[in-house]
């Protein structure tokens, strides 16, 4: 299990370096898609993680823990223009 979240936040990292962005859970891209649902699921699960996966998140840049706040309402709200939903 550890080496599986290992490997995720790994392909989460090339992603970000690759797109200068986090991936949408709702993306036509099968991976992108697939590194959305695992971000979301840690945005959910933060009670439930260890406090070393919590610190190895907020060292990607821009992390933050902003489900289902303002600021998550911002940024999908840009994102759906950005798709000219």
């Amino acid at each position: 299990m550890d080496e599986q979240w290992d490997e995720m936040l790994e392909r989460l990292k090339k992603f970000k370096i690759r797109n200068t962005r986090f991936p949408f859970e709702y993306s036509d891209n099968y991976e992108e898609r697939k590194l959305g649902v695992w971000c979301m699921k840690q945005l959910k699960s933060k009670v439930n993680l260890s406090e070393e996966r919590i610190a190895k998140l907020e060292e990607i840049n821009n992390w933050w823990w902003w489900w289902k706040d303002e600021s998550w309402n911002t940024v999908m709200g840009l994102w759906c223009l950005s798709q000219h939903w």
